[in-house]
């Protein structure tokens, strides 16, 4: 396949969203592209025929042509998994589509946090509790009872794959072999429970567009984005801690997020390790265009932040 320039791609992709929107297409312009990896999902603005702007358009990356439409089908499950009001903060695409082998999306608008550091920290203190509710929610809805043969096989690979790996230290490998102890004891019996993957503050947008007046004010008109590695058979407690960590939550607050959770999946709080780990697990096994380095770091930061509140849980 011929490599495409970005202008390229930019060129192709309005002849599409033409024939798609008609006389409603007003102009596309170039936002961004991911800088975690090189060759990115590409983003644009999508104006109407007044020059207002009204969309998101993703583009998927010459690497990986079906990553955009693996996160449109993704959110699709996700969301199906949910009650109404929990998948309500899920957001359905416009519509998608394919150009030159690449899939794209186009989503309604919606806003990132405030980049005032003073009015982040203010939405980022309003948000937390509801945030934190919301995940709350989602495992609530999709705690898997059913089928534990096949729950015990799919959380037996990744805890392997941490308690063998030669990049990972000691102590996060002993805890893998503890869990896969615990399986074969039947101490622990692990659920599925949907999983986002990747949920941290950067995946969280708003839907009306946040000023002076409204900023400072509880709200409840977020949606999370970029679904692309859910999974609805996913791991508990690897979301929870990612979020707490890119919250800051307290401590005393993750402890208390553990405990209500490991109640919905009828576990000890030692489990939550466990399938942090298996979770971890999971994402290694799967780690695609996302750097080593950095899912080591990742790996260690989360653990540590899970270790330090079952110390407070054992203390408490």
């Amino acid at each position: 396949m011929k490599k495409l320039t970005s202008e390229e791609i930019k060129c192709i992709l309005e002849v599409s969203l033409k024939n798609a929107l008609g006389s409603k297409f007003g102009k596309l312009t170039f936002l961004s592209q991911s800088k975690l990896v090189s060759d990115g999902v590409s983003v644009y603005q999508l104006h109407n025929n007044e020059n207002q702007l009204y969309a998101i358009v993703l583009c998927s990356p010459l690497n990986s042509p079906n990553l955009v439409m693996r996160t449109v089908q993704r959110s699709k499950q996700a969301k199906n998994s949910l009650d109404l009001s929990t998948g309500n903060h899920i957001q359905e695409t416009l519509f998608e589509g394919e150009v030159e082998n690449l899939t794209y999306s186009v989503w309604p608008l919606c806003y990132e946090l405030s980049k005032s550091r003073l009015y982040r920290k203010a939405q980022n203190n309003f948000l937390k509790p509801v945030l934190f509710n919301w995940l709350f929610n989602v495992t609530k809805c999709t705690v898997d009872d059913k089928d534990q043969t096949s729950n015990i096989s799919k959380f037996i690979l990744p805890l392997e794959y941490i308690a063998s790996s030669n990049v990972l230290n000691d102590k996060i490998r002993m805890k893998a072999l503890f869990a896969l102890e615990r399986i074969s004891t039947k101490e622990w019996q692990p659920k599925h429970v949907l999983m986002h993957g990747d949920l941290w503050f950067g995946n969280i947008l708003l839907k009306k567009n946040p000023n002076i007046l409204n900023t400072l004010k509880p709200y409840d008109n977020f949606v999370v984005t970029d679904w692309a590695g859910s999974e609805v058979k996913g791991y508990a407690m690897y979301d929870l801690i990612r979020l707490a960590e890119s919250t800051n939550l307290s401590s005393k607050k993750i402890k208390f997020e553990i405990e209500r959770h490991c109640k919905l999946l009828n576990c000890n709080p030692v489990d939550a390790c466990s399938y942090l780990l298996a979770g971890l697990g999971f994402i290694g096994m799967n780690l695609e265009n996302f750097p080593l380095n950095r899912f080591i770091s990742m790996s260690e930061s989360c653990f540590s932040i899970l270790s330090k509140s079952l110390v407070q849980e054992s203390m408490g």
